[in-house]
């Protein structure tokens, strides 16, 4: 199999590839600037720590010290704002294209990702899209600027000497080279585990956190507590061994540069130190035209010492940037992996068009609503939740699934969604499967939860969440036909008027007409309820029932419910029983 066609970063480097450039030039010329403003900072202080010859001598070094050291920070500063402007911007549309993949893969029975479980999807939201901007100032950007920095410097030393040539380019194939690709080869297998324990621990705390009042009210919150201290340790530990060869690889690094040091320390000794004419450049004009050259010798040595500290700094943490490039590697693979799946659902509906299109008013259909031939359902082959389940519901009526606890209402709820596929028998929305309906679920289904969910903004946002492209006017009847419209009065602004997170400034009833009224602006033609009347005292249950059958009036409507005074207003009622 193939690998997914990467989607997240390709695109980008493309779009910003001269801003990308840019970054990367100021980079290495602030190396550069560094090294410069070591070598004259070096040989000024080595010249000022004896008595010059002349007072002038201080005025040349002094000046490119001023130089380098004004344009060094200049050079870095602009590195990082052209970088970080750039892969910000990009983060902010990768975040905004993430939650539109997510949208596409998740619904609102159950986690709705098909093999994507919750906490997958978290890691996609916490981790995952924060590595691929790391992917690229702390993996990308140190690579590439160090390579071409170490190139430059080789072709300088080249000019100079061939042995100090020899000396750099053997140090800094082995810095800029070998190291990060012994870290990155031999993490690999430690990264991948770190990020399958993080994965785990994700899937661990998504599952207990959501049943945590079994946990607690089971009186078991010690074994709870438990399987996350054993998952947190198995994650530790894998992190713990990446740090142990972080440090280990760092410590190998700064041996190689010491090693080079004392070669720096020789070849300059070897090249100023003595009075015969080298064919190195600098050498000859360091050894000859000046019966003072002596004198300098220790000026230069002390020069090109220095300019090794800030290629230190360059290069010192390429091993950790290969290490991290391999982690971010993995979370890109996986947001493809997501997009690619969410293509293929896009893309997997044969039958869109028939759900959209029919007519909803009463005509003979060829096909009912919803059809369940001989079902059979089960989390596990031992615990069957469903068996030999045959229904038929025909377009237009009001059916409420009633029954005990566990006899499987909410999971029929969700093999009409598409959410779960039967293990036998076959299920039909309109005369095509739910589960091959891709995006096609969200424009053939509504679905109203128990405690709907209304979002911190104003109230013609959250209507418009039902149908972005709504008008005033849509709104105002969509409110009006759900008996809001005198709440509407009360509102001080209007549709302009914020609904606070969790609806606090609404009763009950009011947040479950708004989200009444958002699903009647999405025209879907087949509307679940999943236990609509739970939270509401019988008096708001009637209201809201009224709403629902006078809203709805020509939509299918299936409603999981406890409630024995609103089954009487449905057409049909299915009781479950536990197999």
């Amino acid at each position: 199999m193939s690998k997914p066609r990467d989607t997240w970063v390709r695109p980008y480097l493309r779009r910003y590839g001269k801003v990308l450039a840019l970054a990367i030039a100021l980079g290495v010329a602030a190396s550069l600037f560094a090294c410069a403003l070591m070598f004259t900072s070096g040989y000024m202080i080595s010249l000022a720590a004896a008595v010059p010859l002349t007072v002038l001598a201080l005025h040349v070094p002094s000046l490119f010290v001023r130089i380098f050291g004004i344009g060094k920070p200049l050079l870095r500063y602009g590195e990082r704002l052209s970088s970080h402007n750039w892969v910000f911007r990009m983060m902010s549309e990768m975040r905004r294209k993430l939650y539109l993949v997510l949208a596409q893969r998740t619904s609102a029975l159950g986690d709705g990702a098909g093999q994507t479980t919750l906490g997958q999807v978290l890691a996609l939201l916490t981790d995952d899209i924060g590595h691929v901007q790391d992917l690229i100032l702390r993996g990308m950007l140190p690579l590439v600027s160090a390579w071409l920095l170490s190139a430059l410097i080789l072709i300088g030393c080249g000019a100079l000497s061939w042995p100090l040539f020899g000396l750099m380019a053997a140090t800094l194939s082995i810095a800029a080279v070998v190291a990060p690709l012994i870290a990155a080869l031999t993490t690999k297998a430690r990264i991948m585990a770190a990020a399958c324990a993080q994965e785990r621990l994700y899937d661990e705390l998504t599952d207990d956190v959501l049943g945590i009042a079994d946990w607690v009210l089971s009186g078991r919150h010690g074994d709870y507590l438990h399987r996350i201290d054993d998952q947190l340790r198995t994650r530790d530990d894998a992190r713990a061994s990446l740090r142990a060869f972080e440090r280990r690889m760092r410590l190998a690094t700064q041996i190689l540069f010491c090693l080079c040091t004392i070669g720096m320390l020789v070849w300059a000794s070897s090249v100023f130190c003595t009075d015969a004419s080298g064919s190195a450049l600098l050498g000859a004009l360091a050894t000859s035209g000046s019966e003072n050259a002596p004198a300098y010798a220790p000026n230069w040595i002390a020069a090109f010492v220095l300019c090794l500290f800030p290629l230190m700094e360059a290069l010192a943490p390429l091993p950790d940037a290969a290490m991290s490039f391999v982690a971010q590697r993995a979370s890109l693979e996986r947001l493809n992996a997501a997009s690619t799946r969410a293509a293929h659902a896009r893309a997997g509906s044969t039958c869109e068009q028939r759900i959209d299109e029919r007519p909803l008013e009463g005509a003979a259909l060829a096909h009912p609503a919803i059809e369940l031939h001989d079902v059979d359902f089960a989390y596990d082959q031992a615990h069957p939740v469903i068996e030999h389940l045959s229904l038929s519901i025909p377009f237009g009526h009001k059916v409420a699934l009633c029954g005990a606890s566990g006899a499987g209402k909410t999971t029929l709820a969700k093999l009409i969604y598409g959410d779960v596929v039967p293990c036998a028998g076959k299920v039909r929305v309109g005369g095509s499967d739910p589960a091959t309906l891709g995006a096609a679920r969200c424009r053939a289904f509504g679905v109203l939860e128990q405690q709907p969910k209304l979002f911190d903004m104003t109230l013609r946002e959250n209507l418009r969440i039902g149908k972005p492209n709504a008008t005033d006017q849509e709104l105002l009847d969509a409110l009006h036909s759900v008996g809001l419209a005198a709440r509407l009065e009360q509102m001080p602004h209007g549709l302009d008027s914020r609904i606070q997170e969790g609806a606090f400034n609404l009763s009950g009833g009011e947040a479950h007409r708004l989200a009444l009224a958002r699903l009647l602006l999405a025209d879907a033609p087949i509307i679940i309820l999943d236990e609509p009347f739970a939270a509401l005292d019988v008096a708001t249950e009637q209201v809201v029932l009224d709403t629902i059958m006078n809203t709805f009036r020509t939509k299918t409507v299936i409603a999981i419910t406890h409630s024995p005074t609103s089954t009487a207003a449905f057409d049909r009622i299915i009781t479950l029983e536990t197999p």
